[in-house]
């Protein structure tokens, strides 16, 4: 499709157009600006990828070239009386330059600064430039005289021997690829293809209680997660498998799901395959089997970048079916399938951060998460979480506070049917295979701090980046049928993100803790030690 650009005159006082100027050229034109005094008007023009400034002259239509063809920025111009100002990158770096009216092409450095200056313009009292000089600390006016005569003469030819661009620009390939594409049409066809270009994107280790997800609705868990993910070529389809171990109950799941974003209300479609170790309400027996579980639901995740910060919500509502098979025992034991809905929420705001920032320097994330069978006594559970970043001592360290609660509670009469989800709150770090409980509240403090960069590689087969630590402090109180209790935590976890085959970031660690005193548990050791796969 031809697209023409033109300019054009209008009355001030009724809009009433005067004039369109001639555009046979077909060039792309941005700031226009009349002369002081001459019936002259000055334009940038882009042809090609390429820049020039023009002088137009109203009465004849002469058009006069102030600049050549340029692969450089020329933008926001201003005017003395003979020259024209405006914001370049000659030097790589945005400066302001100044180039005659009268078409010498000659054009002169104004300004250097090590960030970038623009916005230029004239100040005719004092006859000097004022222009907008940006720095590590934002925008700033600054202001020079203005003696246009002893200035730098540029180059056109500087970008060629820029610092910036002269790797690139010594290649054979950095030619003018447009004078070398061949003259075709193509035949516009619609998309059509369901699972057509799918790319696997994303994949990774989530350990026990794994650093915390700026934009998850869910308090840390007490399992491990090795996930795939991948989309088509629109993102409109995607894929997510998943293989979990719940360390509670010493078992394995398996899924898949499945969700089509074509639509403004996301549709979610999902499978699991799980073992389950089960402790029987009656009888001091462990109730061994499998089940199955089917998802259908909507979800309409909303996200908005404002400022440095970006907010996401998430809304979502899940039918669930569930069934049991291949017990090890049914005395007793109801195993009929049942289905169940889910209700879940989660609003978050994040600061932008660095790369070597190890967290959001100020944040916060709320979840909810709800889920009741449709037969009553059958199943019942209620997660919420929040948590807070705040910037540490340092100006990479963060830190964070964590705060969960979660309820399954059971009825006043409880039948040996009554179901238990799969343990997935983590009541804190050492304390992984307590495996259920009515309630739960725990809070949790990172202080997190990178160590060392040391950049070394190992023969392609391993790049380490940096050591960090996490010092941490966990506590919760817990509560079921027999009692209450609280427990408490206390240590130290060490990463070292590394680049393993030069493709997979894994990052490997240690943690090492202590445990404080509990009347309910007095068998276990006071120091733990966990080895860390994953984030």
């Amino acid at each position: 499709m031809d697209l023409d650009y033109s300019i054009s005159e209008y009355e001030k006082e009724n809009g009433a157009l005067i004039r369109t100027l001639p555009n046979k050229e077909g060039w792309e034109i941005g700031y226009p600006l009349y002369d002081l005094k001459k019936p002259f008007l000055y334009y940038v023009a882009k042809k090609n990828s390429l820049l020039a400034i023009v002088r137009h002259n109203l009465k004849t239509d002469e058009k006069t070239f102030l600049t050549g063809w340029e692969n450089n920025v020329m933008v926001e111009p201003s005017q003395t009386e003979d020259y024209i100002l405006f914001r370049g990158t000659f030097s790589g770096i945005d400066n302001v330059y100044a180039v005659s009216k009268a078409g010498d092409k000659l054009i002169h450095k104004l300004s250097s600064v090590p960030v970038a200056a623009g916005y230029p313009a004239y100040g005719e009292k004092n006859k000097e430039l004022i222009f907008s000089n940006s720095t590590n600390m934002g925008y700033h006016l600054a202001k020079s005289v203005l003696e246009i005569g002893s200035t730098t003469l540029i180059d056109t030819r500087s970008s060629k021997e820029s610092i910036v661009y002269k790797d690139l620009n010594e290649l054979p390939e950095n030619d003018n690829i447009l004078e070398k594409l061949p003259n075709a049409s193509y035949d516009v066809k619609p998309y059509k293809g369901f699972f057509r270009g799918w790319k696997l994107h994303s994949w990774g280790l989530l350990p026990a209680f794994g650093s915390s997800s700026e934009n998850s609705s869910l308090p840390s868990l007490t399992s491990s997660t090795a996930y795939v993910n991948m989309d088509d070529i629109l993102g409109a389809n995607s894929l997510y498998f998943e293989y979990t171990r719940f360390l509670s109950e010493d078992e394995n799941a398996y899924s898949v799901d499945y969700s089509m974003g074509k639509f403004f209300a996301k549709l979610n479609l999902g499978y699991e395959y799980r073992g389950r170790k089960v402790e029987a309400m009656r009888g001091n027996r462990t109730l061994d089997f499998d089940e199955q579980e089917a998802t259908v639901g909507l979800s309409v995740p909303l996200e908005i970048i404002k400022g440095n910060y970006t907010w996401r919500t998430n809304a979502a509502a899940n039918w669930k079916g569930i069934q049991q098979f291949r017990a090890s025992e049914f005395f007793g034991f109801d195993n009929s399938k049942f289905g169940l809905y889910e209700v879940s929420g989660s609003v978050s705001a994040t600061r932008r951060r660095a790369y070597q920032n190890l967290q959001t320097r100020f944040g916060f994330t709320l979840g909810v998460n709800y889920a009741k069978s449709f037969t009553a006594d059958i199943a019942e559970r209620l997660i919420l979480s929040n948590t807070i970043f705040l910037p540490g001592v340092g100006k990479n360290h963060g830190l964070e506070f964590q705060h969960a609660y979660y309820s399954e509670p059971l009825p006043e009469t409880v039948p040996d049917n009554v179901y238990r989800f799969p343990t997935q709150f983590s009541v804190g770090r050492g304390r992984e295979s307590i495996p259920f409980f009515q309630q739960a509240y725990r809070t949790s403090i990172n202080y997190r701090m990178p160590l060392l960069y040391p950049d070394f590689g190992l023969n392609g087969i391993t790049y380490f980046k940096r050591l960090r630590m996490n010092l941490f402090f966990d506590y919760a109180h817990i509560k079921d049928r027999e009692g209450q209790t609280n427990l408490k935590s206390i240590g130290g976890e060490f990463r070292i993100d590394q680049t393993l085959l030069n493709f997979a970031d894994i990052p490997v660690g240690i943690r090492v803790g202590y445990r404080f005193k509990n009347e309910f548990l007095p068998d276990l050791s006071p120091i733990f030690v966990n080895f860390i796969i994953g984030d």
